[in-house]
């Protein structure tokens, strides 16, 4: 009799300071779906982002997570606001923003964003 499988987690929930600074320290791309309290994470976009994940090899250089606004001082700017954002980010800073749940947009920034820096991490091993 087989098991069940084990689901994987694909965004990890960050409403701390203390859990917003380790993500940021992560290796790669972070892609946060930055969201109101009131309103919460943009659920129909999950979907296309597993996708994306499984057909991606480098699954240590793409991570995502939700983030909510109203407990973290970085993102601020986007209290209180019902636009979905989504926020890439290397190297702790926000390198391509998407405002709205654009799947194709969010898509091209991911891999737009890892190849530069797939081109990076060759770059500085040779």
């Amino acid at each position: 009799m087989a098991g069940k499988r084990k689901e994987t987690v694909l965004q990890v929930t960050v409403t701390t300071e203390e859990d917003w600074a380790t993500l940021l320290q992560r290796k790669g791309i972070i892609v946060v779906d930055v969201y109101s309290n009131w309103c919460g994470p943009c659920k129909p976009v999950v979907r296309h982002l597993q996708r994306m994940k499984n057909e991606i090899a480098e699954d240590e250089l793409l991570h995502f997570a939700t983030a909510e606004s109203d407990s973290l001082e970085d993102l601020k700017e986007y209290r209180g606001q019902c636009q979905t954002v989504f926020l890439l980010y290397h190297n702790a800073q926000v390198v391509e923003k998407v405002e709205g749940p654009k799947v194709p947009a969010i898509q091209k920034a991911i891999k737009d964003q890892l190849t530069k820096v797939k081109r990076q991490l060759k770059e500085g091993a040779e």
